[in-house]
């Protein structure tokens, strides 16, 4: 899978020098096919690539559960040969059924990457003109204030390019989308993405978890019975974890 860019790297794409002989339609263009390219395309194969294995998912967190107060040495001190290894053969199983760490890791970085980036008026602009020259019956009063209208609102709300572009987006694929959204509807289009984005950040850290503490069970295993050290997989990295699931209030 391909991983998304560095945010220095994104930076760097998207204010590169474009040729001096370009118009301004060229100039805008570029900059629009570059945003799709490095905000829109890799969230769009990191999508693809996990709703692809949502039964890992499920995998993953019977994993997790089962294997949280395992403990080796008293596993084969009780538990007879055959039984450990059937125990061993189903986690060699589950552990086949699970996303490769490279994959999730991926998808976690992307999803990452897309919803906590910062908000950009300039690139906010960018990608809400185009929507706007995309409906062919955009009939704003001004479509200079409508746009502006939007831009301050997302930066306002905090939102990223590629919150933006892959809002922009939705509505534009949606066939019940005749005419542009009242900028209440866009911000809602925004939350929508921003939390989709978190979620799916969320699911895929989890399904990291639930890999790592088979990968770590079967290791422990092995080494108990052995009598030698585990080699236990390469911990979880910080920077990888979510942040929490908003919770519900008692007053909505």
């Amino acid at each position: 899978m391909t991983q998304v860019a560095s945010t220095s790297g994104r930076e760097q794409a998207m204010t590169a020098p474009i040729a001096a002989n370009q118009t301004e339609s060229q100039k805008r263009a570029h900059q629009i096919a570059e945003i799709d390219r490095l905000c829109v395309a890799p969230v769009r194969q990191a999508r693809a690539a996990w709703f692809k294995d949502t039964e890992g998912f499920r995998e993953a967190i019977r994993a997790r559960d089962s294997t949280r107060n395992f403990v080796a040495e008293k596993f084969v001190a009780e538990v007879p040969e055959e039984r450990r290894r059937d125990q061993r053969e189903y986690w060699q199983k589950s552990l086949a059924k699970i996303m490769p760490r490279r994959d999730a890791e991926a998808v976690v970085r992307t999803m990452q990457a897309a919803w906590s980036g910062d908000p950009s008026r300039n690139r906010s602009g960018i990608i809400i003109g185009r929507m706007i020259d995309s409906f062919p019956n955009a009939r704003p009063h001004s479509p200079t204030t409508y746009r502006e209208n939007l831009v301050h609102l997302c930066e306002v709300d905090g939102y990223s390019a590629a919150v933006v572009a892959l809002a922009c987006d939705r509505i534009m694929r949606d066939p019940a989308h005749e005419f542009l959204p009242a900028p209440a509807a866009f911000i809602a289009a925004c939350k929508q993405e921003f939390d989709d984005l978190q979620s799916t950040h969320r699911h895929a850290y989890m399904t990291l978890e639930g890999r790592t503490c088979l990968e770590t069970a079967l290791a422990e295993l092995d080494a108990a019975e052995a009598g030698v050290a585990p080699a236990l997989p390469m911990p979880l990295g910080e920077d990888l974890k979510p942040p929490p699931a908003r919770q519900r209030s008692a007053f909505v």
